[in-house]
């Protein structure tokens, strides 16, 4: 079985405030770089600001992407990923391309699990339906997501519009 890449360069699209990115330092400022320069240059973990996209912009279409050396990157989603959002791995070993499970308290919507594919970004977001009757018993899943998530930012904003 071959290794997933871990990154992909993104889409201009991808970006808005508070995505999390990599960027090679310096590689932003506009100038022309070498390749030397390209595999001296250390990734640098960056969340996107106010007033940044002409920068990532520039930095996806520009000269140096032009000439294969795009100083930006995005991790795919991972169980590094998951686990930093405050979910936790439930159901014994991890499979490389196999689904995870993860659980963790999302709000007022209680226990919620996520059901991540890496092989594929696959994820179903389920949560346990409460019976109205004012038991406070479960009675079966209700599935708030399911489609693909490809990094950790799309996973964070979508948790956030569930919780609403």
């Amino acid at each position: 079985m071959t290794d997933q890449p871990k990154y992909y360069t993104p889409d201009i699209s991808e970006f808005h405030v508070g995505f999390e990115y990599e960027a090679k330092q310096s590689f932003m400022d506009g100038t022309v770089k070498t390749s030397v320069e390209y595999e001296r240059a250390e990734w640098k973990l960056h969340t996107v600001c106010v007033g940044d996209i002409p920068y990532i912009d520039r930095a996806l279409n520009g000269k140096n992407a032009a000439n294969g050396l795009c100083g930006i990157r995005v991790k795919y989603l991972d169980r590094e990923g998951i686990e930093s959002l405050g979910y936790s791995h439930e159901g014994g070993k991890l499979s490389v391309g196999g689904q995870q499970e993860y659980e963790g308290l999302l709000g007022t919507k209680g226990l919620i699990s996520i059901f991540h594919t890496p092989i594929n970004s696959k994820v179903t977001i389920k949560g346990k339906n409460k019976i109205r009757d004012g038991s406070g018993k479960w009675d079966g899943w209700i599935i708030y997501f399911d489609g693909k998530i490809y990094n950790k930012s799309e996973l964070k904003n979508i948790l956030q519009l569930i919780s609403r």
